[in-house]
């Protein structure tokens, strides 16, 4: 499980790193890379109280998937609302012009539990050492490492696509821990009946939401049909 939380916040940062590269200009990168430095610095007290046993402990329970997963779909909903914001340059107002800088909140929980795995990682070398370290690398690496990207790959589209296939990844990773963990395992023997109705009203639901949305849907292409037709016509 720990190799798995790992490699979960290794491919944050690497998507932060993405995302960075799509910010507007390079004031947002670097602030975004100080804000990181200053996280890793903040929470140098609260790394030092917490012990190795007690963080995989609290981390491999079914609770504690479940909250990570929540984290992973927070992130991803704002991902989503960022790379929006970024294609519709038109858009007005306060909400949208935050979305533009705020490509996700994934990367601070990933710092934290990488920032933990490095001080039992190294135990020759002095807490204040490390976290120094990992601070400065931690803000070089999402403010210059964004701008790189930029660099190295001038079209915004390629970078959506990467960003959006390691979000994709970061989620698959989360849900998967989540479903196939040993507690969540469904063991039968019960024998309970099933709820018909329930079932019913459930389907029936999802049927009246799926024909609307067809209806929605063949409804504006019939009206922009007749639109394309009344005009060329006058």
């Amino acid at each position: 499980m720990s190799t798995i939380l790992l490699l979960m916040a290794c491919f944050a940062v690497l998507k932060a790193i993405l995302a960075t590269s799509l910010l507007p200009g390079n004031r947002e990168r670097v602030a975004w890379g100080v804000a990181c430095a200053a996280f890793v610095a903040a929470c140098h007290s609260f790394v030092i109280g917490s012990s190795k046993v007690g963080v995989e402990r609290a981390l491999s329970g079914v609770d504690a998937t479940m909250d990570v997963s929540a984290v992973v779909m927070v992130d991803l909903l704002l991902l989503c609302a960022f790379c929006r914001s970024l294609s519709t340059r038109n858009q007005k107002g306060w909400s949208w012009k935050i979305a533009r800088r705020v490509p996700g909140v994934l990367i601070f929980p990933a710092l934290y539990y990488i920032h933990s795995r490095l001080f039992f990682g190294l135990p020759g070398v002095g807490f204040a050492t490390v976290t120094g370290w990992y601070a400065a690398c931690a803000g070089a690496c999402v403010a210059c490492g964004g701008w790189m990207v930029a660099r190295w790959l001038p079209s915004r589209e390629s970078r959506l696509e990467l960003t959006a296939l390691l979000a994709a990844l970061v989620f698959a990773l989360a849900v998967c821990c989540t479903v196939f963990h040993p507690a969540a395992s469904v063991r039968g023997g019960g024998g309970e009946a099933t709820e018909w109705r329930s079932l019913g009203v459930a389907a029936a639901v999802t049927g009246s939401v799926f024909l609307a949305g067809c209806a929605v849907g063949l409804a504006r292409r019939y009206l922009s049909r007749r639109g394309s037709r009344f005009k060329t016509k006058y």
